[in-house]
């Protein structure tokens, strides 16, 4: 019970109040530039998002990633799943929003 009281106490502050303080700071109308901290804030949720899909680009990639260098490397042929995957968001898409109509 003491460790979890004092890991509440310690911890507490950096997850909900300072961050709750800075929102209000960065919502008061009083302060300047409120666009510039709103993307300064927001700047390294995108960059952790931005990374991710860079890196599993990079691992499925048919040319150059690792994954298929595995798998040739264990006499397989390498798979294009990149291609397969953007494929599939296209297909994706398109039946979400319907076949083009035809205008005449």
């Amino acid at each position: 019970m003491g460790r979890t009281l004092v890991y509440t106490i310690c911890c507490l502050p950096f997850r909900v109040i300072i961050p709750l303080l800075i929102a209000v700071l960065v919502t008061s109308p009083r302060v300047r530039l409120k666009s510039l901290s709103r993307t300064m804030i927001y700047i390294p949720v995108l960059m952790s998002a931005l990374v991710v899909g860079i890196t599993i680009n990079w691992m499925f990639s048919q040319e150059y990633g690792l994954i298929n260098f595995i798998i040739q490397s264990f006499g397989g042929t390498p798979a294009g799943m990149v291609a397969q995957l953007r494929a599939c968001h296209v297909r994706h898409r398109l039946r979400l929003r319907g076949p083009p109509s035809a205008s005449i």
